[in-house]
Formats: C-alpha cells, structure tokens, sequence
C-alpha cells in the first residue's frame, strides 16, 4: 500500500491514499451510477472523489454545501457534461445553467442546485458521517481518494478516518 501526501497551503492541503490497483480519473462532476457504468463495479480507478464537505458544525457544512452548489452548477452549466444530468433527468438544467452564465450570472447559478442534486454529486455530513457515505459510493470503485481538509483539524482522528477508509469500514 503506498501513500501521498501534497499540501497546497492556505489550509487547502490534499491528502491522497492510494489504496491499491491503477487508474487516474478526476471524477469530480460524476457520481456512482456514472462512474460504475463508465468503468464497471470493482474497477479500480482514482482520483477526486465528487465534491466531499467534511466538517463539524452545522454553520461549516451549510457554508461548505453552498459553496459545492456552486461548482455543481459550474460544472452543469457545461454542454460537455449535460449527459451526467441526463443521467438523472436534470438535462433541461444544463441549458438554463449555460444561459445564465452567458448572461453573467456566476453569482446565482448555485441557486439552482437543490438539494437532491447536492446530494447526487456531493457527500455532506460530519468527517465519521462523510467517510461512511464515501464507502457506500465509492468503496468499490475508487482506490485513491482526494480531499480538502479542514486547516485546524485533529490530526489522529483524521488519520484514523483514513486508516479505516482504507480498511473499507469507516468509523
């Protein structure tokens, strides 16, 4: 088992696990049924996984979920992945989102997510809650995972997290 650790600063640090197996896709504007149909289940693969918002207090993850609405619609509002919203029935989302970014709109296409689509694209919750759920959707698929974290964190509970990420059952 190999690990990488890359720190950005600004306390934006990436931290990868490298569970096993090869492969290398960004898979941020993509979720289970995507990937698992694009790559097959129990195919290794890595990269980003979606957009993940861990963190402790209710006001934290209400700031982290608003700003992940925003770069759902970012990437949304892209002809390229009007597919994945296809996927879901959310095509026609895909044509509004364009049309208000050409309007420039940036600061209101968030707006636009709602919930069941913040939670088709993003794992939201507390870190033992976001770990949990990254096993549910990604366990099968992912060997390496990439996640901004916290700049004050507990560094032992963050390293069990991951520790038990890697063993596939989150605490």
């Amino acid at each position: 088992m190999n690990e990488a650790v890359d720190g950005i600063g600004s306390g934006f640090d990436f931290v990868v696990g490298e569970i096993g197996g090869d492969g290398g896709a960004d898979i941020a504007f993509a979720e289970t049924a995507v990937l698992k149909w694009f790559y097959g289940p129990g195919r290794c693969i890595g990269g980003e996984a979606g957009f993940v918002v861990a963190r402790d207090s209710e006001e934290e993850i209400a700031e982290g979920a608003l700003f992940v609405k925003q770069q759902i619609a970012f990437y949304g509002s892209t002809p390229a992945y009007r597919p994945v919203l296809e996927l879901h029935g959310w095509g026609a989302l895909q044509e509004e989102l364009n049309a208000m970014t050409k309007r420039g709109e940036w600061e209101h296409i968030g707006e636009l997510i709602d919930d069941e689509i913040l939670r088709t694209f993003a794992v939201i919750g507390t870190p033992e809650e976001a770990f949990a759920e990254l096993e549910r959707r990604y366990g099968d698929i992912a060997t390496r995972i990439t996640l901004s974290l916290p700049p004050e964190r507990d560094e032992q509970r963050w390293a069990a997290l991951f520790d038990s990420l890697r063993l596939g059952a989150p605490s």
